[in-house]
């Protein structure tokens, strides 16, 4: 038989008997269910990444709990280590940012049909070494 899933006012819990009852805690379930999608995404259907992303996200203190216990752990070896450090890869991957922007890259930019930002412009075409790409942007905010 396939799984399915019911709503509660379809399986029979009785919320028409006692619907003051039951509606703070159909509150809180529409609050976990708004905070789960912010987390891992807006879809019906939770792919195994998200799932991950999820579970990881419940359990954050004592997953880096375990990388830095087992990073520090000279009997430990490197496996289980490297396998924390891969899951947390997986859920919450590094994100690098490049600080300067070439006359190239700007062009490119604009070739992929991107809008350059005005820090952008400002450092290719009218460098001014007393400011820094924040104080630029803030200015032509």
């Amino acid at each position: 038989m396939k799984e399915a899933v019911l709503c509660a006012g379809h399986a029979g819990v009785g919320l028409a008997a006692d619907p003051s009852r039951y509606a703070p805690l159909a509150t809180e379930a529409r609050r976990q269910l708004k905070l789960t999608r912010q987390m891992v995404g807006g879809g019906a259907k939770m792919g195994p990444r998200a799932a991950l992303r999820l579970e990881a996200l419940r359990k954050a203190e004592p997953l880096a709990q375990r990388i830095i216990a087992t990073a520090l752990d000279p009997e430990s070896g490197v496996g289980g280590a490297n396998v924390a450090l891969r899951v947390l890869d997986a859920i919450d991957p590094m994100v690098s940012v490049e600080a300067t922007t070439s006359e190239a890259q700007l062009i490119a930019k604009v070739q992929r049909g991107e809008d350059p930002t005005w820090s952008e412009l400002r450092a290719v075409f009218a460098p001014d070494p007393g400011v820094t790409a924040a104080e630029a942007e803030a200015l032509s905010a």
